[in-house]
């Protein structure tokens, strides 16, 4: 079974999308912030990493940083979720992560849909 760790300050938000990946029989872990979100990546080892940043030119860069530094976390995909709007600013903060970039803009069946294929490879 796919693990995912989602990472969303927003608890509903978070329950929703958990809900729904249950649903499709993954394993899901939450997090309501980033540093408890590095923990529990290390911990628990996902497949997949789902983060929820509303303004990456105000988020913590250390996490982002740390995300690709860290040997143990820089090989797990990382799907990053953001209504923000700025191309400029979204390039230069996920420009860090290898993965990708969505607007939340999705239902939390289409989130699902489009991140299977991460999980596959």
């Amino acid at each position: 079974m796919p693990k995912v760790l989602i990472i969303e300050k927003e608890n509903i938000l978070a329950q929703m999308y958990k809900d729904r990946f249950e649903q499709e029989n993954f394993l899901v872990k939450i997090a309501s912030n980033y540093q408890q979100g590095l923990e529990l990546a290390k911990e628990e080892k996902p497949d997949l990493l789902l983060i929820d940043i509303l303004n990456p030119a105000k988020e913590d860069p250390d996490f982002l940083n740390e995300l690709k530094e860290n040997k143990q976390l820089s090989t797990i995909p990382v799907v990053i979720l953001s209504n923000y709007e700025e191309p400029r600013n979204l390039q230069k903060a996920f420009s860090q992560i290898k993965d990708f970039f969505l607007n939340t803009q999705f239902t939390p069946s289409q989130l699902v849909e489009r991140i299977k294929p991460y999980l596959k490879q």
